[in-house]
């Protein structure tokens, strides 16, 4: 998918893990880019996977490190009651989705100065474009939710909702703004058939409601207008992908599900989730910040072996942590479990640890 208006466009693993760091530790380091959002019920039943996260106490935010000035009861409402809806405007053929709350990120401390610092080393066309959109009173720190779904065809959607995205006329002042500030748009908000749709080379987009836009790249135009036009019945949560869904805690700030294609699968075949045929993650913040990974194998047996493999691997690194500038005490917070047919990695780490993680990797 190519950009609109400068924005970046499409995540990438190390991207994704160093804004993660970044946005707790307001860390200098090089790459980064946002992610995606989360409604709370969704209709695949499964039981909840070891990858599962929980809100228990013991997981339940600091003041001091979450930020709660900005992150209000109502900010955290809005995470609780996503609308089934949005997930309703994802195609039956995505195979990956990635959600987060930007509303509720943004109350975390240090996670906007580190936007706009991957901002400031990223495309040079980012800064004034969230500068346009910012006079025209599209707030991506007021954003609800950011969906974004990729099928294996590499084509991809985005649905974001928050106040006024869904409003053309905010997307012409957008471009209107650019182009004052002598940058070209590369895309435009015209009518088609009687519809109002932006258009771009490569790209689509449709204002579902005065809150809600969705972005999609050509190879899903028929899908989604079908979707948005209530021709097709079958989404997302009718597909294959609603069983892994159905394992993330959804309400959490940041997660993703995904499918692996038999491409992605080879990549691993030298890793120990050789066997693994699905994935899930989600990043839960209270006192420390924790990151759950889990995969999903053929058998109980194949997960067994992907535990014991992994954890020998990391038993004969672990005690090179502290070399490459980590904390130490890193070394006795990751956990390598195995139950059922899944196996998962959980790592904790306290806000002063992740700062230190953060610098390291910036090193590398």
């Amino acid at each position: 998918m190519r950009s609109v208006i400068g924005m970046p466009s499409p995540l990438k693993t190390r991207r994704l893990a160093l804004v993660v760091l970044c946005g707790f530790a307001a860390c200098k380091t090089s790459e980064a880019g946002p992610a995606e959002a989360a409604p709370q019920e969704i209709s695949a039943a499964t039981e909840p996977g070891v990858g599962t996260a929980t809100n228990s106490a013991e997981h339940a935010p600091s003041v001091e490190h979450r930020g709660l000035a900005a992150l209000t009861q109502e900010a955290v409402a809005a995470v609780q009651a996503q609308p089934r809806e949005l997930f309703s405007l994802v195609p039956f053929g995505a195979t990956s989705v990635i959600q987060a709350h930007p509303k509720v990120l943004y109350g975390i401390e240090g996670f906007s100065r580190a936007v706009a610092f991957v901002a400031d080393q990223g495309d040079s066309s980012v800064p004034p474009a969230l500068a346009a959109m910012a006079t025209c009173g599209l707030e991506v720190a007021q954003v609800e939710s950011i969906t974004v779904a990729v099928d294996e065809h590499d084509d991809k959607e985005v649905v974001v909702r928050g106040p006024s995205f869904g409003d053309p006329d905010k997307w012409r002042c957008v471009a209107t703004e650019l182009g004052n500030a002598g940058k070209t748009p590369d895309f435009e908000i015209k009518q088609v058939a009687g519809t109002t749709v932006l258009h771009s080379d490569e790209l689509r987009g449709r204002f579902v409601d005065d809150d809600t836009f969705v972005l999609f790249d050509r190879g899903w135009e028929d899908e989604v207008n079908a979707r948005l036009e209530g021709k097709e019945t079958k989404g997302v949560l009718d597909a294959p992908l609603a069983d892994v869904i159905a394992r993330v805690k959804t309400d959490e700030a940041l997660w993703f599900a995904m499918i692996l294609s038999p491409e992605q699968q080879g990549e691993l075949k030298d890793s120990p989730m050789s066997t693994m045929t699905a994935s899930w993650a989600a990043l839960s913040v209270g006192d420390e910040l924790a990151v759950t990974v889990a995969g999903l194998t053929p058998s109980d047996a194949d997960a067994e072996t992907a535990r014991k493999t992994a954890v020998e691997q990391w038993e004969s690194v672990k005690g090179m942590i502290s070399m490459l500038g980590m904390p130490a005490a890193l070394a006795s917070k990751v956990e390598i479990k195995a139950a059922g047919d899944v196996v998962s990695v959980h790592l904790s780490a306290t806000f002063d640890e992740v700062e230190t993680m953060a610098a390291a990797i910036g090193r590398l």
